[in-house]
């Protein structure tokens, strides 16, 4: 299994025998990691 921490907050385990299909995940009810306002315009 690979883990992945992703930047909205979630955990991800990957089986890389599979094709690296997803076994499990975990939404640990945080807020993200990163935020952006580069979406918004001045």
């Amino acid at each position: 299994l690979v883990f992945v921490s992703t930047l909205d907050g979630n955990l991800h385990a990957l089986d890389l025998n599979n094709n690296g299909e997803k076994k499990w995940s975990v939404d640990f009810n945080y807020k993200p990691m990163l935020s952006s306002s580069i979406h918004s315009r001045e």
